[in-house]
């Protein structure tokens, strides 16, 4: 996040606008280049995302150490997209409408995208091949997984892969299991970029319509959490268009918010975190189809400063790192770990939880 994020988490960012220009003549064809940079910037949604972030570290790691520490932060990941749909408008959509080539703005979020996704992906790889004596078969596959991974494309197959100690085979991106949203983030960037082309603006009835859709599917399947795993990749299709048109049509509409006092959306940003620590799968979907597109409309809105705005913008920083990092590093920690000697439950969660925060700080100065 930091030159107008761009990602999501999930994925990464400040939200600020990234050498946007003033979205002279529609009727012009010429590609629309930066000019002066546009330095307004959401303060707000950078420690919202940053909050988050930290939330889906502690969930990941917690039950990794045997705690269950907060039970449903994964819905830290729909924000993430929200926030994305929301952040891409502001640094993309003027430029887009204005005829900004695809393969500019392809590239452009790969270049973003890529040199925290490739660090993950090359530590989770370490991990695995030191693991590869707990997971026998998984050594075959690791140049196969390794170079799906470099592509962002989702492995399918049944090899157990190592994590945390044990073997899994669920996940679709076994070096780095985050990173599934990131593959969805590619996907609904590219649809972005066409709704936009074809349409100049998304449908409220449309995103309306998609939003009803997938709550209908959470609803009858019993979802939680889908898009990560073999079982329930497919399900992770309407649930990132839903919610990323959603930030898209709250973009259109936050402008008319006029906050008199920051209090109500201090009192959201509470009831979002507090909410990540419920067991309750009903409430937690309630969080993101009602008290998240609230927040998130509302803190876009906030004026910061001071210690405040420090804060928010360290954790904007601090974010997609963190989100990219903090599982691998996990399991190449406890690859270390284990010809030597297991922590208790706490002491591993404090000891990779400060690793985790301390690498994404080294390595946020190359999130630019």
């Amino acid at each position: 996040m930091h030159q107008a994020n761009e990602s999501s988490p999930l994925l990464a960012g400040a939200c600020h606008d990234e050498g946007m220009v003033n979205p002279v003549s529609h009727a012009s064809n010429a590609p629309m280049r930066p000019s002066l940079p546009n330095d307004h910037r959401y303060e707000a949604l950078d420690g919202l995302r940053g909050v988050a972030a930290l939330a889906v570290m502690v969930h990941h790691l917690g039950m990794f150490s045997g705690l269950i520490y907060p039970h449903n932060a994964w819905v830290a990941v729909d924000l993430f997209f929200m926030l994305s749909g929301f952040v891409l408008m502001h640094s993309y959509g003027p430029r887009i409408q204005a005829g900004l080539p695809l393969g500019e703005f392809f590239t452009a979020r790969i270049v973003r995208l890529a040199p925290m996704y490739l660090m993950g992906l090359a530590v989770g790889a370490v991990a695995a091949a030191l693991g590869a004596a707990v997971c026998h078969d998984s050594l075959k596959d690791l140049g196969l997984v390794t170079g799906l991974g470099a592509l962002m494309l989702p492995y399918f197959g049944s090899t157990a892969w190592p994590m945390n100690g044990m073997c899994h085979a669920d996940t679709i991106f076994p070096l780095n299991t985050p990173s599934w949203s990131l593959f969805f983030e590619v996907v609904v960037n590219l649809g972005f970029f066409f709704v936009l082309t074809r349409w100049r603006r998304v449908s409220g009835w449309l995103v309306l319509l998609a939003l009803a859709g997938f709550l209908g599917l959470v609803v009858r399947e019993h979802l939680q959490n889908p898009g990560w795993s073999r079982g329930d990749f497919l399900e992770g299709f309407p649930r990132v268009i839903s919610e990323f048109g959603l930030g898209m049509l709250l973009y259109r509409y936050h402008h008319r918010i006029r906050l008199r006092s920051n209090v109500l959306p201090w009192l959201l940003i509470a009831a979002v975190t507090v909410l990540f620590y419920s067991a309750n799968v009903q409430r937690a979907w309630a969080d993101v189809f009602l008290l998240m597109p609230v927040t998130l409309l509302l803190t876009a809105s906030m004026k910061l400063d001071g210690v405040t705005r420090r804060v928010a913008h360290w954790l904007g920083e601090l974010s997609y790192p963190l989100y990219m990092l903090h599982v691998p590093i996990n399991n190449l920690v406890i690859q270390l770990l284990h010809h030597h000697h297991r922590l208790a439950a706490r002491p591993q969660l404090l000891l990779v939880c400060g690793l985790s925060v301390l690498a994404a700080s080294l390595a946020a100065p190359l999130d630019r």
